[in-house]
């Protein structure tokens, strides 16, 4: 695997309030392909495919 980005699709509680949102982790890249911009690339796809679906995004970072 070169570059990965998973996402979990959830229902969030905020206020009493129900939103869909996008949980994304594991955002890595094999250290031979670094610095060519493709864990961003995944990002931005992702947030493309979903930012019209859902209301919320969280992310994880270690």
């Amino acid at each position: 695997m070169i570059a990965n980005a998973s996402i979990n699709k959830m229902t969030v509680v905020s206020n009493g309030k129900e939103y869909k949102a996008i949980q994304v982790g594991t955002v890595m890249t094999h250290p031979d392909y670094r610095s060519q911009g493709l864990s961003g690339k995944l990002m931005k796809h992702i947030l493309e495919k979903y930012e019209q679906e859902y209301d919320r995004l969280r992310c994880y970072f270690k």
